[in-house]
């Protein structure tokens, strides 16, 4: 018998999702098996990279890249839920990119939130240029956060343009005030290894119509990805 979702995640998703239907600039469950090529592109640095949608998820490996087709203005949220698959991933979502290398293992320039396997930490960096110029705004620390891999964690990232949160699991874990910015795109890649790879499931950007409304974004970022999980497991 599966327990039922708790009535305030339910009543929580009735109430916001029709109030907010129009603030949803992209969503995607990747149910087919091809990438939507009016809201994705790839870029595979490597000849072991590779981006890959099979029903219900897409997979990127060995620094495949999927980057939004279109740029996003803040505020905004980005929703998501991943499943790091080896043990050495660094799972990376960046922010405010315009796509150009900054020539560091086929790293792109932007605002990173990265999930770290082999060090369980995760922390908001300004990924810049040259080789090995970042920043790390703001961070768990080595083994500050456990990540397990095989396990899916649903997040939600809030842009203001001058600051980013980060909620994983319903839990507001970093916070970083920044700036910097390269461009208004969005992507997500893996680590540069051939063997390391994370599957990437319902991805939704919202439009935030205020700053003052980012707690109850989150919260309905991770009540519909929830729900989303909760109907694939019925």
């Amino acid at each position: 018998m599966k327990t039922p979702l708790p009535l305030i995640v339910a009543s929580l998703v009735c109430l916001v999702s029709s109030a907010f239907a129009d603030s949803i600039l992209l969503s995607d469950n990747f149910s087919g098996y091809s990438l939507d090529t009016s809201k994705w592109t790839t870029i595979l640095p490597y000849n072991t990279s590779s981006v890959v949608q099979t029903g219900g998820s897409v997979t990127t490996t060995g620094r495949g890249i999927l980057a939004t087709v279109g740029g996003f203005s803040s505020p905004y949220v980005v929703n998501g839920a991943f499943t790091m698959l080896n043990n050495f991933e660094h799972f990376n979502i960046l922010l405010r990119t315009n796509m150009s290398s900054t020539g560091s293992y086929a790293e792109r320039k932007g605002v990173m939130v990265s999930f770290s396997n082999d060090g369980n930490a995760v922390s908001i960096q300004d990924y810049t240029n040259p080789t090995g110029d970042w920043v790390f705004e703001s961070t768990t620390g080595e083994g500050g956060y456990n990540l397990v891999t095989g396990q899916t964690y649903f997040f939600s990232i809030l842009d203001t343009g001058s600051e980013i949160s980060l909620s994983v699991n319903g839990i507001r874990l970093l916070d970083a005030a920044t700036t910097y910015s390269t461009g208004n795109r969005i992507a997500f890649y893996s680590r540069e290894f051939p063997s390391t790879a994370t599957a990437i499931d319902a991805l939704t950007i919202i439009h935030v119509p205020e700053a003052g409304t980012t707690a109850l974004y989150l919260a309905f970022g991770l009540a519909g990805l929830v729900l989303s999980a909760r109907r694939k497991a019925l």
